[in-house]
């Protein structure tokens, strides 16, 4: 039995090790990127302590090695050539690791609020062909998914990949990023990369680190408070429990839901008109009002269009809202920018 157990732990640890062997890269390299064209680009990952990593790139098959450190990361420079591909890298340590399909050419940075991050989805009814015929392996993005921390910066993104511009992937590009790049790729005629790092509504301090926050007391003060994380577990849980009570609140007192204005026949002598699109401000008996407005309108659908489906275009409407049709609830946005 003792020889057994020895046998069985010795397999473990020999898996364990093999696994550890393997070269990896951060995950803002992989399949599919776009790489700046002529340009020295610095790699980093991690492989086994002791060994070298050694890259090879298609477009030149120059060897290129370095030795990890005592962390088990390691660094190397490649130059790029001009506008081009696809490319492949190999990056080994014993085993190797291959990149496929790399395009060399132009790399933006994209950053900021709600303006960089609204993607393709939110316009796409105003640019269907957009959409519809975009087969554009040139145009491609990295998106860096939300995740706050507020203990310190990461050391990676925690997911990503490299997409190009396809009818099932354009939905999810930033439509400032896409436009731009697409610009950008019909006018110098080479591949271009973006890589989008957006959180709407996200303040400018929240991307500062706590060196550039120096002299600025306040915003240290709630950093500080936000690196505790039990702090914003209660924060989160308070923004919640607001948001919860305000819409309560606001339900109790709207006398539509309560009377079911929604339903097919509602006859309310009370209803006036207004012409859309409109303000509240510019509607006498709606200005300084804050709470729920009922709209209603009667429509004859077309015998041609029985059993055929249809959108129903509401534009924006501020701050939220849900629509009936016939009584029958068909459409709901919870916030104000969605059209």
């Amino acid at each position: 039995m003792l020889k057994a157990k020895y046998f069985i732990l010795l397999i473990c640890f020999s898996f364990l090790l093999k696994t550890e062997a393997k070269v990896t890269l951060t995950s803002i390299w992989g399949d599919n990127m776009v790489l700046q064209q002529q340009s020295e680009v610095t790699f980093s990952g991690t492989a086994t302590l002791g060994k070298r990593v050694q890259a090879t790139a298609s477009w030149n098959n120059k060897k290129i090695q370095t030795n990890v450190d005592a962390k088990g990361e390691w660094k190397l420079s490649l130059q790029t050539p001009v506008a081009g591909g696809p490319y492949s890298i190999t990056f080994s340590d014993g085993e190797d690791l291959t990149l496929q399909n790399i395009l060399i050419g132009e790399v933006w940075f994209c950053s900021g609020q709600s303006n960089m991050e609204l993607p393709m989805s939110r316009v796409k009814d105003r640019f269907p062909e957009d959409v519809k015929d975009c087969k554009n392996t040139q145009i491609r993005t990295f998106k860096i998914r939300e995740n706050g921390v507020f203990t310190a910066p990461l050391t990676e993104p925690e997911s990503g990949e490299w997409k190009s511009a396809q009818p099932e992937t354009i939905l999810e590009f930033s439509a400032t990023g896409y436009y731009f790049a697409k610009a950008l790729q019909e006018l110098l005629k080479v591949p271009v990369g973006f890589i989008d790092a957006s959180l709407g509504g996200s303040l400018i301090e929240s991307w500062m680190s706590r060196e550039m926050l120096n002299g600025m007391t306040e915003e240290l003060a709630l950093a500080k408070k936000y690196s505790d994380a039990a702090f914003v577990k209660g924060q989160l849980l308070k923004n919640e429990q607001q948001s919860n009570a305000w819409h309560a609140r606001l339900d109790a007192a709207d006398q539509g839901l309560a009377g079911h204005w929604e339903e097919e026949g509602c006859n309310s002598e009370n209803w006036g008109m207004v012409t859309v699109p409109f303000r509240f401000d510019e509607v006498e008996e709606l200005k300084g009002f804050i709470g729920s407005v009922w709209l209603k309108r009667t429509f004859t659908v077309p015998k041609e269009m029985a059993g055929k489906p249809a959108k129903l275009w509401l534009g924006t409407i501020v701050d939220s809202d849900v629509a009936y049709v016939n009584g029958e609830q068909v459409g709901i946005t919870y916030y104000q920018y969605p059209p």
